[in-house]
């Protein structure tokens, strides 16, 4: 499993050569799993990698399940317009992130809306985004059922969940979380003191690195190759989700992951 680039911030940058430039960067530099959801950007940064990436052999993650209006589709002023606006009046006229629609029904029309901005007709990974308490997951099995079936035909190639590690873990714990499923959690302490045994069999993706990280080495921005290895030695067993919308950071980033011993687990980033 590759490093993965995440993509979450991407919409907060205003030149859309700049959002081109963060992408080809990341490309560039080696990076081939990018991680991304209709929520960022509320459709900006599907479309900015539909755009970008639509012709490269890129495998693509995106999510579902928190419900929005696709502004970031509109000309990128007025889209930012609107998130002035909506800043101003404390209301959100995109992603409503106190709110979540897990159903199939919400899940495929979701999945045909990332597909025609991402300008593909799959995509690697989709994950359940966020869930919001445990009371969620137990009504979840039509949902998983039809990830399966997506699975099946070919439209997605895994699928999974991204949240909260705490809660994820809880979850797990419960067998709520189908065995196959790709588990994104957050970095956190029950997280960084999981046993290896439990990765075993598992595809397993970590984000929020830097967050965590800065309660133990102070605020500032962290050196990339002081990030890499210090997530080395907290999960050596897990793929790294690393984000940052700094070109300079996008190379170093890499070179850093180039760097690691091939035979520490599943880090890697392609030659």
């Amino acid at each position: 499993m590759d490093a993965v680039f995440g993509l979450g911030h991407l919409h907060h940058v205003f030149s859309r050569r700049d959002r081109e430039r963060i992408v080809l960067s990341a490309i560039d530099a080696g990076f081939t799993q990018f991680d991304l959801a209709p929520a960022y950007g509320d459709g900006m940064t599907e479309r900015e990698v539909g755009r970008c990436l639509s012709r490269r052999d890129v495998a693509i993650t995106t999510k579902f399940g928190i419900p929005m209006r696709a502004i970031g589709e509109l000309p990128a002023a007025v889209y930012f317009g609107i998130r002035a606006a909506g800043k101003a009046l404390r209301r959100s006229f995109g992603a409503t992130y106190d709110k979540r629609d897990f159903s199939p029904k919400c899940l495929r029309e979701s999945l045909a809306s990332s597909l025609r901005r991402l300008r593909r007709e799959g995509v690697d990974c989709l994950l359940i985004h966020e869930p919001l308490s445990l009371d969620q997951f137990p009504a979840l099995g039509p949902t998983w059922q039809e990830l399966e079936r997506l699975q099946r035909v070919g439209t997605i190639r895994r699928f999974g969940v991204s949240g909260p590690g705490e809660l994820l873990l809880e979850a797990d714990d419960l067998g709520l979380i189908p065995p196959a499923a790709v588990r994104m959690l957050s970095m956190d302490d029950r997280v960084c003191n999981l046993p290896a045994t439990w990765f075993q069999d598992k595809e397993v993706r970590i984000f929020g690195i830097v967050r965590r990280l800065s309660r133990t080495l102070g605020p500032g921005r962290l050196d990339p190759a002081v990030l890499v290895d210090r997530f080395r030695a907290n999960l050596p067993h897990a793929a790294p989700v690393f984000s940052t919308c700094r070109i300079d950071e996008i190379k170093r980033l890499a070179q850093a992951i180039q760097s690691q011993p091939a035979n520490h687990g599943p880090m890697r980033i392609a030659p």
